[in-house]
């Protein structure tokens, strides 16, 4: 596939996606749903100017991110899309560069520290860039030839976890606040245990994956189980709550009602602003957006993949 079919693609699907700006480089970067398969992305632009001619051009991009079970795969980078802009100026030439960054995890989603375009640097997320959630620093590195076409990609580990002690932790035990249970962090609230996935699955995907586990998919009844399911969100994912995130609850409208697990009427809200909006026509299945210490809903096409939250009923 050449550079302008993936360029066609990445637009198609950006515009059907998901996605928020990034807190300091939007709106020049910003992340992206594509899709199941790919997941999150970061999709960026900038110009670049050359007074005489067009040279290779080097695009650095800094992410942040939790310690990785496999560092042989630390992401990608790729140039989409590179043309001439027009000018009035004769002797300046100013061209327009589009790229895409593919990243090494997805839960949580990394975060972008830090881009640099021929030495010059076009964004830096300095606070970011010190968190102690997210310790492991990758920089992906990309030299791109206008006249050829070529691209040339390396990527390498700049900082990892300082592991100070050799000693085994002892397991947790289930009076913790939050314990590991299988593939789920667990967290028992006041009327129920919910139990948090580490896989990134669709609604119905979600709804089958509780199911085989002896579980449902979380309902929300009331404030009080909304705010108590909220803090476990936040405290389970430590670091992501400043930019926010997506969570798959148990609600639907797949019946032209909404419901919980398609039986219970949906009698309590918590709406996003706007919402809900069927965006497309194609919105059927809740989630909720988590950020700070607050949460709303949104409904949302149900083949999107996001984390999931499944209980327990006392």
């Amino acid at each position: 596939m050449n550079l302008l079919a993936v360029l066609v693609c990445v637009l198609v699907q950006s515009v059907l996606a998901q996605r928020y700006p990034h807190p300091v480089c939007a709106p020049h970067f910003q992340y992206v749903h594509l899709n199941s398969k790919l997941g999150w992305v970061g999709l960026g632009s900038t110009t670049y100017l050359e007074s005489s001619s067009l040279h290779n051009i080097t695009l650095e991009v800094t992410y942040a991110t939790v310690e990785l079970e496999d560092y042989s795969n630390l992401g990608e980078l790729e140039i989409t899309h590179f043309h001439q802009l027009r000018t009035f100026k004769t002797d300046e030439r100013q061209w327009n560069v589009l790229y895409i960054v593919k990243f090494s995890t997805q839960n949580p989603i990394p975060d972008v520290i830090k881009t640099v375009l021929n030495g010059v640097t076009l964004c830096e997320d300095k606070e970011r860039a010190l968190s102690s959630q997210k310790p492991v620093h990758i920089r992906l590195q990309l030299t791109y030839n206008g006249f050829t076409n070529q691209q040339k990609f390396i990527a390498k580990v700049l900082t990892e976890p300082q592991h100070t002690s050799t000693t085994t932790k002892a397991p947790p035990s289930e009076n913790q606040i939050l314990w590991m249970s299988g593939p789920f962090t667990v967290r028992q609230l006041t009327n129920r245990k919910v139990f948090l996935s580490k896989e990134w699955l669709n609604w119905y995907e979600a709804k089958e994956f509780c199911h085989n586990h002896n579980l449902t998919l979380a309902t929300i009844r009331s404030e009080m189980e909304d705010k108590e399911l909220n803090k476990f969100h936040r405290d389970a994912l430590p670091g992501d709550g400043d930019r926010g995130f997506w969570i798959w609850i148990g609600g639907s409208k797949l019946t032209g009602d909404w419901l919980w697990l398609g039986k219970d009427p949906i009698t309590y809200f918590n709406w996003g602003v706007g919402e809900p909006n069927n965006q497309s026509d194609n919105e059927s299945c809740l989630m909720v957006w988590v950020k700070y210490n607050n949460d709303t809903w949104n409904d949302s096409i149900c083949k999107v993949a996001l984390p999931f939250v499944c209980e327990k009923r006392n």
